[in-house]
């Protein structure tokens, strides 16, 4: 059963990057699309916690939920959406997947049962240095000369990932029994600094687009959500991480290249296989 949930997780992680690419391609906003997500999210959270017998006032749930989304409300919806959008796809998805060196690096430091250093976490980070090194000097999705500012807002975005899955790591570790509490709070603070947001530039109501991409992709989040607190108690890290978070990173390089024609340098491509062996080394138990 654990490895029947693990397929279907990589399939939910997989699923949301052409669909909201594709999106911000056609003129999608970025803050509307969130707005959405939140909404949805927080509605499909309420509906599973209360199936699931939670509670909705645990103090940690809430924290660790809100801190999530604050990151992932800035991080995912608004910067690395637009990263879709003015950017290569693989690129743009491995670096918001590298976000998980914040879990790696929370076990290893903060849970005595958890990994121990090793040689094998040690080039897993480097690795992952060496890829946001490389990635600043890759070509434009057309190909062209660097592009300075797509890599600036997706620094950043990897930044804000590893708060946001430092933030649901915890919350797994802490409070395991209360994944869709810990997702109502995340996708509720989304929705509310998303509104503000979009109050503030005067264009609160999304397109039919954007409201269909958000939906889809609150909903899937949520049950994410779900699925990844019960594979973190069923499951070795070391499994679960590496398959999960490197399999959308392989799908949109290959999309990128066969059908959105994006084109990567040698030190883009370089950067995409340092980020994906070093992930994979940040998990491996010696």
């Amino acid at each position: 059963m654990p490895y029947l949930m693990l397929l279907f997780s990589t399939g939910l992680m997989i699923a949301i990057w052409p669909v909201n690419r594709a999106v911000m391609k056609k003129g999608g906003r970025a803050p509307n699309i969130g707005l959405v997500i939140g909404l949805a999210g927080a509605l499909a959270a309420a509906a599973a916690a209360k199936m699931n017998g939670e509670t909705f006032f645990h103090p940690r749930a809430m924290f660790y939920g809100a801190l999530a989304g604050v990151a992932f409300s800035l991080g995912y919806c608004m910067i690395i959406f637009h990263c879709l959008k003015i950017g290569p796809s693989g690129p743009t998805v491995m670096m918001n997947n590298l976000g998980m060196v914040a879990p790696v690096l929370l076990n290893i430091l903060f849970f005595p049962g958890g990994a121990k250093p090793s040689a094998f976490a040690g080039a897993g980070l480097l690795l992952s240095l060496a890829a946001l090194i490389l990635m600043a000097f890759n070509s434009g999705a057309d190909g062209g000369k660097p592009s300075m500012k797509w890599f600036g807002w997706v620094l950043l975005g990897f930044f804000l990932s590893c708060v946001s899955m430092g933030a649901q790591y915890l919350a797994a570790k802490s409070v395991p029994n209360l994944p869709y509490s810990y997702a109502f709070y995340c996708q509720t603070v989304t929705f509310l600094i998303l509104l503000g947001v979009c109050a503030a530039r005067k264009s609160v109501l999304p397109t039919k687009i954007e409201a269909l991409a958000g939906v889809f992709s609150g909903t899937v989040g949520v049950l994410n959500a779900g699925v990844l607190f019960y594979l973190i108690k069923n499951m070795p890290g070391y499994i679960v991480f590496p398959v999960v978070m490197v399999t959308p990173i392989v799908v949109m390089l290959i999309l990128g290249h066969a059908v959105y024609r994006e084109k990567l340098n040698r030190y883009g491509v370089s950067a995409c296989a340092a980020g994906l062996l070093g992930i994979v080394l940040l998990n491996v138990v010696p």
